[in-house]
């Protein structure tokens, strides 16, 4: 296992380390490893900083690097401390005692290295394993067998090694990452493995409105970039992908995807598992809904069964000029698109509001043309029922 080849290569650098450093410049090893530790998470803002003036300001190296600034700045003052004190404590015995005492001082001084030195080579086996543990949580959820880059396959090596070995459980008390990045982390491996699940995402209530720009209906509607996802490429090659990538480099957009999923991870992960959202099951309106001409004719037969051949003729001519292919969405903000597709003339679209009036039902009003028309709404299931006085439009998720 690469595990134990990495645990015995720190412990016998630490070990040997400790040796030749001495107790002093061991100890103060010790010391500013264990205050980095509980300072490297406080110290982030600091650390974020810093990489800012080495012109490092994506938010995702800021969190996994942050850290790792202030451990490794205090790490060397401790370390620049220990030669200091090593050295005054050195001529002390070396100068001002005789040989007898100086040759015991440095023996036991070595033999006592030793023993931190182990303590040294626990912190750092710590310390290493729980950075492969929290960026391999994320990298083995997305592996691609035989496509990832070395590097990339040693990080899933030694985090499957840590989790099959339950160094897990150990290492979990010390974790600095947040729930968020695991629950994220989540999401991004099950949609990395399951691409046709795309047009569910694009469903989810949070991401309606993102749904509408065109960065993203082009992305979602090209066939070359879907069959690329369906390949399984690595997560290098996704990341650099031409139309993933400036997405990946936007850290603003990255800034805007945390704020916006702040506390959702566990309802976007339910409503891709299956197709309902705990959080806004009390929202049945707010979704994406298509035409459905068939069960629309349908319906209006109902409401009004003794139709004319004429009324049944210019209805379903309404339907195939005005309504064809169209679609409505219902936005959290109780906004309303509509979507005439099949409009003679060209596309259409049209804004109003929502407004929710008891159970499944709800009121819709549209602006069109400088008027407004109110259409009364029926959810059930996944089925969209709007009434216009005769005419009845039926949408389904």
């Amino acid at each position: 296992m690469i595990l134990w080849l990495l645990v015995l290569l720190l412990m016998g650098a630490a070990i040997a380390a400790g040796y030749y450093q001495g107790a002093v410049r061991a100890l103060f090893s010790l010391l500013g490893l264990l205050l980095g530790s509980l300072l490297s998470v406080p110290m982030t803002g600091l650390g974020g900083s810093i990489l800012g003036i080495a012109k490092v300001q994506h938010p995702i190296l800021i969190n996994f690097l942050g850290p790792m600034v202030p451990l490794l700045v205090i790490f060397l003052v401790f370390f620049g401390a220990g030669f200091f004190a090593h050295k005054k404590i050195h001529m002390f015995f070396k100068y001002r005692s005789d040989d007898e005492t100086f040759f015991r001082w440095e023996r036991v001084n070595k033999q006592l290295g030793i023993c931190l030195g182990i303590l040294n080579g626990t912190a750092l086996v710590f310390l290493i394993c729980i950075g492969f543990y929290v960026l391999g949580y994320f990298t083995v959820q997305v592996e691609s067998e035989g496509k990832d880059p070395w590097y990339l396959s040693l990080v899933n090596s030694v985090a499957k090694d840590i989790d099959d070995t339950g160094f897990s459980r150990s290492l979990a008390p010390f974790v600095p990452a947040s729930a968020t990045y695991f629950m994220a982390s989540d999401v991004l491996g099950f949609l990395y493995h399951n691409p046709d699940l795309k047009d569910r995402l694009s469903r989810y209530p949070l991401f309606l409105p993102l749904a509408e720009e065109s960065r993203f209906q082009e992305l979602g509607g090209n066939e070359t970039f879907q069959n690329f996802w369906k390949a399984k490429p690595s997560l290098v090659e996704f990341s650099t992908q031409n139309q993933v990538e400036p997405l990946a480099s936007d850290a603003q957009f990255y800034a805007n995807m945390h704020k916006l999923l702040d506390g959702h991870f566990q309802d976007l992960m339910a409503f891709l598992r299956t197709g309902e959202s705990p959080m806004y099951a009390d929202q049945q309106i707010v979704d994406r809904w298509l035409f459905n001409l068939g069960a629309s004719w349908k319906h209006s037969s109902k409401v009004k069964s003794n139709m004319t051949v004429a009324e049944k003729k210019w209805l379903l001519s309404v339907y195939q000029a005005l309504w064809k292919d169209s679609s409505l969405t219902a936005f959290l903000d109780n906004s309303v698109l509509l979507k005439n597709k099949g409009r003679t003339g060209g596309s259409q679209t049209l804004k109003g509001k929502w407004e929710h009036a008891y159970a499944g039902k709800y009121t819709l009003r549209v602006i069109e043309e400088g008027q407004w028309n109110e259409f009364d709404a029926l959810v059930e299931s996944n089925r969209l029922t709007l009434s216009l006085e005769t005419l009845s439009l039926v949408f389904d998720r």
